[in-house]
């Protein structure tokens, strides 16, 4: 969906990072932790899922940071108040530009700006595990 998106509007210089092997280890170390502490379990499905959240958002602002530039966030006026975002995750950004718009009309002003019917049309997910949606994990449309 960002290859599309960043298509439509001719952006010529995207980037892909993998952070699936950093996600692993903290992890890895955090049921070590729980071992430790004869507690032991395997980390939930969204407690994993905040820690992909972390994990992408330091990815992110170690690029900004020697490239000077900001890292812009996707949060919109229905999420801020619901608090539906990851604490230093997703939540952690320098800038909100779609902060005071409800979903529709975030919706309203991509069609207005080109984004593609794929991207527009696609249920809202953070992408924190497979078959995750907000729909679902809100219990709400």
């Amino acid at each position: 969906d960002s290859y599309a998106t960043a298509k439509a509007f001719n952006l010529e210089h995207t980037v892909e990072t993998n952070i699936e092997d950093a996600v692993n280890e903290v992890v890895l170390e955090t049921e070590q932790a729980f071992k430790q502490m004869q507690n032991y379990r395997h980390i939930s499905i969204p407690g994993k899922g905040n820690v992909k959240a972390r994990v992408r958002m330091v990815t992110q602002y170690a690029l900004a940071f020697d490239l000077n530039l900001l890292v812009v966030g996707t949060d919109h006026a229905s999420e801020a108040l619901t608090g539906f975002y990851t604490k230093w995750g997703d939540g952690a950004v320098d800038i909100t530009p779609l902060s005071s718009l409800n979903k529709r009309q975030v919706r309203q002003l991509a069609r207005y700006m080109g984004v593609p019917a794929s991207v527009i049309d696609k249920a809202p997910t953070a992408g924190l595990w497979e078959g995750q949606t907000d729909e679902k994990e809100l219990g709400i449309t």
